[in-house]
């Protein structure tokens, strides 16, 4: 099927304890591009692993598409005890033209030691970047990650953006 790989690159729904280790996503050669969802992990996933990951080059063929790009996308929420965990992964090359999120976290997450590098200096974006975008409020823990934005465009961006405040949120 074509569907799944046109848009995800891991696609995860009621999952309890996954573990998402030492991957490298990406689609360098594919042309028919829209949204990219490298990691994406949705609907009743609680206590997951998402470490040692990279997530990479969703738009190697087409950097002036459109399309949104999410590098981990986490909607799911845990529950208090069994957070999900997103550990030491890197998103980057997300080179296009479209709205960027490297991760999106809702709800009861560790968000802990990754790197997300959103430099594509040609692009030509007009919509908004996001290194780090949370909705989860004061039930997620972000730390220590590393952001790096200097990405073109006159779109805004925003290296850490948060719809509520979260528990943690330093370093």
């Amino acid at each position: 099927a074509t569907f799944p790989a046109m848009f995800y690159g891991m696609y995860n729904l009621y999952q309890n304890g996954a573990i998402l280790r030492g991957n490298t996503v990406e689609r360098p050669t594919r042309t028919t591009l829209s949204t990219f969802y490298g990691i994406y992990i949705s609907t009743s996933c609680t206590n997951m692993l998402v470490e040692k990951n990279r997530v990479r080059n969703p738009y190697q063929t087409a950097t002036t598409n459109t399309g949104t790009a999410y590098g981990i996308y986490n909607v799911s929420a845990g529950t208090a005890g069994n957070e999900n965990r997103v550990y030491n992964n890197l998103v980057y090359d997300m080179n296009s033209a479209g709205i960027v999120y490297g991760i999106y976290a809702n709800s009861y997450n560790k968000i802990y030691h990754n790197t997300v590098s959103l430099d594509h200096t040609g692009s030509t974006a007009t919509g908004a970047t996001y290194s780090i975008y949370c909705t989860g409020g004061v039930t997620t823990d972000i730390r220590n990650n590393i952001v790096s934005l200097t990405r073109g465009g006159t779109g805004t961006k925003y290296c850490l953006y948060y719809t509520g405040l979260p528990a943690t949120s330093n370093n």
